[in-house]
Order: C-alpha cells, then sequence, then structure tokens
C-alpha cells in the first residue's frame, strides 16, 4: 500500500549552502512532510554538496540576500 501525501500537510524547509559553494547567498526551498523527508530529497539531489537544512521557525531570508534559487524541491 503506498501512502499519498496532500500538499496542505507539507512543511517549507530552506536548503541553504556553505561558503565553499557559488549558492552561498541564497537558498533553495524544500517542500515535506517533515524534516528527515526534506533530508532524503535533498540528498537525492545534491549527494552531500549542501550545508543546511532550516525549518521555517530556523530560517532568515534576511540573511541570504540573493534570494531563492530555482524551483522548489517536492
Amino acid at each position: 500500500m503506498s501512502v499519498v501525501y496532500c500538499s496542505y500537510m507539507t512543511e517549507t524547509f530552506y536548503l541553504t549552502f556553505g561558503q565553499k559553494y557559488p549558492w552561498r547567498n541564497g537558498w533553495v526551498e524544500v517542500e515535506a512532510v517533515n524534516y528527515e523527508m526534506a533530508r532524503t530529497k535533498v540528498e537525492e539531489i545534491f549527494g552531500k554538496q549542501w550545508g543546511w537544512l532550516h525549518s521555517k521557525e530556523q530560517f532568515n531570508k534576511k540573511d541570504f540576500p540573493a534570494g531563492k534559487i530555482g524551483e522548489t524541491i517536492k
């Protein structure tokens, strides 16, 4: 049996990169049911080439002047 998640059940997480990456001043949005699922999605795409995955409460857009990068990962 497969489980289907509705969009209203997801949270937005914010993926940021360390100073050694060209995307260091921006973020990628990730929609997922929980942190663990968001991390799995990020690792499938970026492997270990990223810095931090923030919850909405932890994230401050003002710290990343380049803004959102690319499409939201769903």
